[in-house]
């Protein structure tokens, strides 16, 4: 990722999963995630439940402001109506 890129857009913060991509370059350990921008998408996903679903957006900085968490997902189902909400 290149942050001089991001800077020159002129915003004032970086999205989660931005933060995220620029720890694990630089050798420090997080939490994986994905970003899906479809149902189908959600299908596709390799990962292990229970999960936690956030909003992404670069418009809403702030997700708990918004109703944006949705912890202790359980399967895929859970993961869908997430999603849809």
């Amino acid at each position: 990722m290149d942050i001089e890129s991001i800077i020159s857009t002129g915003r004032c913060s970086l999205s989660e999963g931005e933060v995220k991509t620029l720890l694990k370059e630089n050798g420090i350990h997080t939490t994986d995630f994905h970003i899906v921008q479809s149902e189908e998408e959600i299908d596709k996903l390799k990962i292990k439940y229970p999960v936690i679903a956030k909003v992404h957006s670069p418009d809403i900085l702030h997700k708990t402001d918004v109703g944006g968490i949705f912890p202790d997902i359980k399967d895929v189902f859970g993961l869908t109506k997430a999603f849809r909400e």
